[in-house]
């Protein structure tokens, strides 16, 4: 049977239906087993199907049923043809359906060699086994589920201002209910946890969703008296809804002179977050500084940016030794030093962070560095002082330690 006379006969058989984005013909569908429910998988989650793909005069070129194994992907990822990602957000579970797929949405002019030739229309037999929520954090810490699917492809960032609805349950009551606008980044300011935040930047404007967000991207160990949530609370549950967000200009959109404004900008906002004890955002408000001010040492505009990098640098040290991650800490601010050799700040920070590391030896080095650049820095001299202790402390417990091996021995 020719491709024409199959296409004839698809027309008269009045079964499929044209679900082609532009309504022209080049994804049909049709039904050959009802699906289970009314819920469809949806932009983001991860679907599980068998499949048997098919070239138009019926030779088969691929399947995952004579392989035995079930195909995963994850949908609208461009991890599949795009008539995939198209036709399965159109299934219900258990549905077992056939696409029929021109080559603009299967492999192009080009075909997939050898099995494909080009320009080839691809028949699809799939059954829709199940699928999961899109994970957000890629850690099942935070994952969501489409009730309405939003409008466009852009989504909210870092630097959007959005504006939202959300309903908030734990263990089946309401805590909370309310429209919000707030700059990503800041949502703490609003009581929107972090796991809020992170899915609002995977959703499109008009977006429904649930949202279902573990402890530590909620209120973690700390509970929420105000809301009456306990510590370690899992599986908050979030209903939201996208109204609308701004969409700032991208990186490559601006001079250098817009991108050092942006710099102050985060860098302000950087600053609330560490005064509000929200450090982990901070770190990400001086990682994106540094985006905008990243320019080679040659560039006559370097001079300008380079303020922004020692800042960032130096403060997201402190932002480490807050959080009690000292490797970090101690990155950082050797990155600040090979910024400013005499960076008190670099050298002091760096000491902290050798101290919770239980490098005594190299916490003195530092802290005389910055006595070498500030000779009257009292709050050095005190650190060396502090630090000679803790290593004679340390070295009469590793004494006694090893005396009392040898003696075991």
């Amino acid at each position: 049977m020719s491709e024409m006379e199959i296409d004839e006969a698809l027309s008269n058989s009045g079964v499929f239906e044209d679900i082609s984005p532009d309504n022209d013909g080049s994804i049909l569908k049709t039904i050959t087993k009802q699906g289970e429910g009314e819920d469809h998988p949806f932009t983001g989650c991860k679907v599980y199907v068998h499949y048997v793909g098919r070239l138009v005069n019926g030779e088969k070129f691929d399947s995952s049923k004579d392989r035995g194994d079930v195909f995963s992907f994850n949908v609208g990822t461009n991890s599949v043809i795009k008539g995939w990602d198209v036709g399965v957000v159109t299934m219900k579970k258990n549905e077992t359906c056939e696409l029929k797929i021109s080559p603009q949405h299967a492999y192009g002019e080009a075909g997939f060699p050898p099995k494909i030739p080009e320009n080839s229309t691809l028949i699809f037999e799939i059954e829709l086994l199940s699928w999961e929520d899109e994970d957000v954090t890629k850690d099942k810490g935070v994952h969501k589920h489409v009730i309405k699917e939003g409008l466009d492809i852009s989504k909210p960032k870092l630097d959007s201002l959005v504006k939202i609805h959300i309903r908030g349950m734990y263990n089946g009551t309401l805590f909370n209910e309310e429209d919000v606008e707030f700059l990503i980044g800041e949502g703490y300011a609003h009581d929107v946890v972090e796991g809020v935040e992170k899915a609002i930047c995977k959703m499109r404007k008009h977006e429904r969703a649930l949202v279902y967000v573990k402890s530590q991207y909620a209120y973690k160990d700390k509970g929420c008296e105000k809301y009456n949530i306990p510590p370690n609370a899992d599986e908050i549950e979030y209903d939201i809804c996208l109204f609308t967000f701004e969409r700032p200009k991208e990186i490559y959109e601006m001079d250098y002179e817009e991108k050092l404004i942006r710099a102050q900008t985060l860098k302000d906002r950087a600053v609330k977050c560490i005064k509000a004890n929200e450090y982990e955002k901070a770190i990400e408000f001086y990682e994106r500084i540094l985006k905008f001010v990243q320019i080679n040492s040659e560039d006559s505009d370097y001079v300008l940016g380079l303020p922004f990098k020692i800042a960032s640098h130096s403060n997201q040290a402190l932002c480490y030794i807050k959080l009690h991650d000292y490797h970090n800490a101690k990155l950082q601010c050797n990155e600040v030093i090979s910024l400013d050799g005499k960076s008190v700040k670099g050298y002091y920070r760096l000491g902290e962070a050798f101290i919770g590391l239980t490098e005594y030896k190299q916490a003195i080095q530092a802290f005389e560095s910055v006595i070498g650049i500030e000779s009257e820095n009292k709050a050095a001299k005190n650190q060396v002082q502090h630090c000679k202790q803790l290593l004679k402390k340390q070295t009469e417990k590793e004494k006694k330690m090893y005396g009392n091996m040898l003696f075991s021995s």
